[in-house]
């Protein structure tokens, strides 16, 4: 009988927590937006997703993942949400759209110390090989606008390139 009471008791106890499942929301690495921080993901983005899922009541979990590996399970697994994505036409159709958490401008970057690379056209970007991160917006765009890019699995590894 006191094994039937605790049973009772624990199954009550944990409703709430069978009720209100914990969603996976996954990210890439881009600071200062999506950046790890012992261990922790953390950044401007961040934290107003976490305070948008605070204010829905909502359990998330966020991960970080290479963008592609995070693309792909949004894209594939239930409950997944995604952060910060370029909303497009081609991605439009296969999301739900909560809102904006951040505004990008594209452009490129090189290390301080090359002084010999001062780009001014496209024609001369076009000389030069693109680091780009698989699957991303600027991958697709660069590639359909012809130039070199060479594939990464995140901005981290873009930059060292």
């Amino acid at each position: 009988m006191n094994y039937f009471r605790i049973y009772i008791l624990t199954f009550f106890l944990s409703w709430p927590a069978l009720c209100k499942p914990t969603l996976t929301v996954v990210t890439e690495l881009s600071p200062p937006n999506q950046t790890l921080i012992n261990n922790q993901v953390a950044g401007k983005s961040t934290e107003l997703v976490r305070a948008i899922f605070a204010k829905a009541n909502l359990n998330a979990n966020i991960e970080l993942y290479p963008w592609a590996r995070a693309y792909n399970m949004a894209l594939k697994k239930p409950n997944t949400f995604i952060y910060s994505m370029a909303k497009t036409p081609e991605r439009e159709h296969h999301f739900y759209w909560i809102g904006e958490v951040a505004t990008y401008e594209m452009g490129f970057v090189k290390l301080s110390e090359r002084r010999d690379i001062n780009i001014t056209s496209n024609k001369q970007a076009k000389q030069y090989k693109i680091a780009v991160q698989r699957h991303d917006l600027a991958a697709q765009r660069l590639t359909e606008r012809g130039y070199t890019v060479v594939y990464t699995s995140d901005i981290n590894k873009s930059y060292q390139l």
